[in-house]
């Protein structure tokens, strides 16, 4: 009638009153301070601030001629060069990362995007914001490393929680982002008795919000610098191998992640399932949508009304972000994991998709409701929070797809590869979406084409193409 086996009665008092095994399945996490420089490090990687003031500093170069129509073209170029650089540029820092160190590669990155911002608010050609924002893109190809790093401290008991928090501090670099390239920008206009009478920031009007961003992320290089440790299975156990005394059971738990990287590795046929290659293809989808709909925002809301836009100004850009980014933080913070866990990874990236194709339609429908108001009255306003509220959970879609491509990961030694595979597809097909977009708009109030429909009904037919995938994937 006992439901205990020979072996298990054979204990005694030497015995753990908890096996080890039993131990893991615990909800625990990793060290504080460790994931608090990483996610410092994440907000860094998306604190970019010139999004409120990007279009309009393109214009200030003359390479439209003067004629704003043409402005999406330009724009769309420069940020599909910049997502291309981080494309290409991933798989290299994640190798480096193998072979030197998380630690090396981390420390890298925060300077390199620093200085690469700063020379963007210096840069008074197209040329030279095209260089600049190229070389932020390719230091931006560390974001990579720093998910490998919370992997190697996370495991089974918290890896969900741990991921979840991934798009809070990913939203709050987007919400510091708009904020300081809002409020910040064109000095000589928002702050004339103070920061406004300084000579260089009337000359380079874009220069003081590219600064600020440029200094925190430095700040946070020397704080990784100093408090920073390597996270490496292999690298912390030839640590411990080296050091006779154990740590804590963070080192255990280093020392059992590394005999498991000393597991062969599946070949990429084995990696490759049916719905691994699902979860490429979603990524993919989610990738092309939110980058679309996000480049829309400020090109359609800097353009004036005249020509099928809302016209607002750099400010008025960056505090609507700041806002709806403060809303974003707490959302995810609060309920984001518990969501998940809800929904299940599946039903939470199709909801991200059917609230996205809503926050898409929106864009005409506030367009339309300013043309034929001569300005934007309370009911685009209302449209604007509407959509936000949609946008807002865009997130939710992002911490889903993190944890479905650990779900779905064949063996526990492939997690890496699905999660670099994942990250790869996505940040390739960032260097399409923007241009796009972006062109796509350009194109559709030059010519008038469908209406003035042509953008939404293209990137409302992807939307539709991802919702389709989304059914179609496992529940797992």
């Amino acid at each position: 009638m006992s439901r205990f086996t020979a072996e298990e009665a054979n204990v005694d008092e030497s015995t753990p009153f908890i096996s080890h095994e039993q131990s893991r399945t615990r909800k625990e996490y990793p060290p504080k301070r460790q994931l608090a420089i990483l996610f410092l490090i994440q907000s860094c990687e998306n604190i970019t601030a010139i999004y409120p003031f990007e279009n309009q500093l393109v214009r200030s170069t003359g390479v439209t001629g003067g004629d704003e129509k043409r402005t999406g073209y330009y724009v769309g170029f420069m940020e599909s060069l910049f997502f291309l650089a981080e494309g290409s540029t991933a798989v290299l820092w994640q190798m480096a990362s193998e072979r030197f160190g998380r630690r090396a590669l981390l420390l890298l990155a925060p300077p390199g995007l620093g200085l690469t911002m700063i020379s963007f608010g210096l840069a008074d050609t197209f040329s030279g914001l095209v260089v600049a924002r190229t070389l932020q893109g390719a230091f931006n190809g560390d974001v990579g490393v720093t998910k490998t790093a919370l992997a190697d401290l996370a495991d089974s008991s918290n890896r969900a929680e741990v991921m979840a928090l991934v798009p809070v501090f990913l939203s709050i670099g987007g919400t510091l982002g708009p904020f300081i390239g809002g409020v910040f920008s064109e000095p000589s206009r928002h702050w004339p008795n103070t920061l406004g009478k300084i000579k260089l920031f009337q000359d380079r009007p874009y220069l003081l919000p590219c600064l600020i961003s440029g200094v925190m992320c430095l700040a946070v290089f020397v704080y990784t610098f100093l408090k920073f440790d390597e996270t490496h299975p292999s690298f912390k156990k030839q640590r411990a191998l080296s050091n006779t005394r154990t740590n804590n059971e963070h080192d255990i738990r280093g020392t059992s992640q590394a005999s498991q990287c000393g597991s062969p590795p599946l070949s990429i046929s084995k990696v490759l399932t049916r719905e691994v290659v699902l979860a490429l293809v979603i990524s993919g989808f989610y990738t092309i949508c939110m980058i679309s709909v996000k480049s829309l925002q400020a090109l359609i809301w800097s353009t004036s009304i005249e020509n099928g836009g809302l016209g607002f100004d750099a400010l008025t850009i960056g505090t609507i972000n700041t806002a709806a980014g403060i809303l974003n933080a707490i959302l995810l913070f609060c309920v984001l994991g518990k969501l998940i866990r809800y929904l299940g990874s599946r039903k939470a990236i199709l909801s991200h998709f059917i609230l996205s194709f809503f926050a898409l339609i929106l864009y005409p429908l506030q367009t339309y409701l300013a043309y034929q108001a001569k300005g934007v009255g309370y009911r685009v306003w209302f449209v604007i929070v509407l959509q936000v509220c949609c946008m807002n959970f865009r997130f939710l879609g992002y911490g889903a797809l993190l944890v479905f491509a650990v779900e779905v990961s064949p063996h526990p030694t492939a997690t890496g590869i699905v999660q670099g595979l994942v990250q790869t597809t996505g940040v390739l097909v960032k260097s399409v979406g923007p241009a796009l977009a972006s062109s796509l708009f350009a194109y559709t109030i030059e010519t008038n084409a469908w209406g003035g429909s042509l953008v939404y009904i293209v990137l409302g037919a992807m939307h539709l193409g991802a919702i389709g995938v989304a059914l179609a994937l496992p529940i797992v």
